[in-house]
C-alpha cells in the first residue's frame, strides 16, 4: 500500500462531525495563538519539556535497508530510505548520506549528521519528527528517525482524488505551527528551520503532522538572534532553500543571520496554499 492510498483510507474514515470541530472564530484564535509565539504562555517551555540530547549510535546490524527497494523522498544532502529497526521492531526512515571521499570526508559528514540530530533532539515535540539515532556503514551514514507512512503535504496537495475539508486543513496548520513554536521557544536558543514547506511536513497514520529535514536549520539566541553553531558544510555545499517558501530577504542574502521571521514567512505561504478556495494541481511549487 502506497503512502497516498493509506492517507485516502484515513481521510475517508474521519468522523462525520470532523468539519464541526472548528468554528471560524476558534480557527482564527488557533492560528493567532500559534503564530504569536512570543507570548508569556508559550515561553513557559522548561527544561523538563525538552529531552536531554543523546546522540545514540545504532549498530548497522540492527538496521535492515534495501537500497533498491523503496525511497521515501529526499532532502538537504541525503536521500530518505525506508528500513527496519530490529531492536524497535518497526519500520524507520533513514536519511542516507553516501561517503564519497576518504577519512576526512567521513569525519566532516559525521559532524553534519550529529549537528542535525542535535537540533532534532532539542526540539522534542509531538509535531517534530522523532530521532532514534544514527548508523554508520563503510560506504555511508544515516540518521534513523520515525517513518510517517502517509507521505507528506506536498503529495497530498497534488493528488486530485483526495478532497480535504476545512477542518483537516486547519488541523494540519495547527499542528505545524505547534511544532514550529516549540522549535522557536527552546529554553536557551531558537531553532530556525529555514526550509519549512509542505514537502517537509510528513503525516502519520492518524494524520499527525511531523516537521522533518532540519538540514538547513540553525540555532539563534533569544536576545540578539545571532546565529550560533551552524551546520558544518563546505563552501561547495550551501544550504538549499525553496524559493517559493523562502522569505525575500533570505533569498537576497542567503548568509543572513537566522531569525524566526524566516519560518513565519514560510508558514504564511503554507497557510495560503492550504486554505485558498481553489488549488492549481499543476502548480509544482507545492
Amino acid at each position: 500500500m502506497s503512502a497516498l492510498q493509506a492517507l485516502k483510507i484515513v481521510i475517508t474514515n474521519l468522523p462525520a462531525t470532523a468539519d464541526d470541530r472548528y468554528e471560524p472564530r476558534e480557527t482564527e484564535e488557533l492560528i493567532s495563538f500559534q503564530v504569536k509565539n512570543n507570548t508569556a504562555q508559550e515561553a513557559q517551555l522548561t527544561q523538563e519539556n525538552i529531552s536531554k540530547p543523546i546522540l545514540q549510535e545504532i549498530a548497522s546490524g540492527d538496521i535492515t535497508c534495501d537500497l533498491a527497494s523503496f525511497e521515501a523522498g529526499s532532502g538537504g544532502f541525503g536521500e530518505v530510505l525506508v528500513g527496519y529497526h530490529e531492536g524497535l521492531q518497526q519500520e524507520v526512515a533513514i536519511k542516507f548520506f553516501t561517503i564519497t571521499g576518504g577519512p576526512r570526508e567521513k569525519t566532516r559528514l559525521e559532524k553534519i549528521i550529529k549537528e542535525e540530530m542535535a537540533h532534532l533532539l532539542k526540539a522534542d515535540h509531538e509535531n517534530v519528527v522523532r530521532i532514534f539515532g544514527y548508523v554508520k556503514w563503510s560506504f555511508a551514514m544515516g540518521i534513523v528517525m520515525e517513518y510517517c507512512k502517509c507521505g507528506n503535504l506536498k503529495e497530498l496537495l497534488l493528488d486530485t482524488s483526495i478532497a480535504l475539508g476545512l477542518a483537516v486543513r486547519i488541523r494540519f496548520l495547527y499542528q505545524t505551527s505547534s511544532g514550529m513554536a516549540a522549535c522557536h521557544n527552546l529554553p536557551d536558543k531558537r531553532l530556525i528551520h529555514q526550509d519549512l514547506k509542505p514537502e517537509n511536513i510528513t503525516l502519520t497514520e492518524d494524520l499527525q503532522c511531523k516537521i522533518i529535514d532540519f538540514g538547513a536549520a540553525e540555532l539563534a539566541t533569544h536576545s540578539t538572534l545571532a546565529t550560533v553553531n551552524p551546520l558544518a558544510r563546505s563552501k561547495k555545499e550551501p544550504p538549499q532553500y525553496t524559493p517559493y517558501y523562502t522569505a525575500p530577504e533570505k533569498l537576497k542574502d542567503p548568509a543572513m543571520k537566522a531569525k524566526k521571521e524566516i519560518d513565519v514567512y514560510s508558514f504564511a505561504m503554507i497557510i495560503y496554499i492550504l486554505v485558498k478556495t481553489e488549488k492549481s494541481q499543476s502548480n509544482s511549487n507545492y
